[in-house]
């Protein structure tokens, strides 16, 4: 099968810069995956670093880019929860085989919109890994 590139990337655009330490971090693991279209799904992780004390949620959104959703993945949002303790969480993405021959092509997966949604920590999103 023909291998595709995933993208990962933070918005940080949403995210404010706390210096303080109860902070934490929300990022992909790996900014990078290739699979092979023939794959089925590829699940991607998060991981949140820092102070693990609070409830935490990240939305994350699949977008295209010279792989097209639907032809090439199922387009896929939706959010993550972290509970307090919690430092990964993962998600798949279903990856669709077409038969045509292609160049190597990737689609992005952005996490975006951190919020605290029980205790005192501030959380943001980090640099791509």
């Amino acid at each position: 099968g023909k291998e595709l590139t995933v993208q990962l990337a933070t918005n940080r655009a949403s995210g404010e810069t706390k210096t303080q330490a109860s902070v934490a971090t929300l990022n992909f693991v790996t900014s990078t995956y290739h699979v092979l279209e023939n794959c089925g799904t590829t699940k991607l992780t998060v991981k949140r670093d820092g102070d693990l004390s609070a409830y935490h949620m990240v939305a994350y959104q699949t977008r295209d880019g010279t792989a097209e959703k639907s032809k090439d993945y199922e387009e896929q949002a939706g959010y993550l929860e972290f509970q307090p303790g919690e430092k990964e969480k993962a998600f798949e993405i279903r990856i669709i085989d077409d038969s045509a021959f292609e160049e190597v092509e990737e689609f992005y997966v952005e996490l975006k919109d951190p919020e605290l949604i029980r205790g005192d920590t501030e959380v943001m999103l980090g640099d791509s890994a």
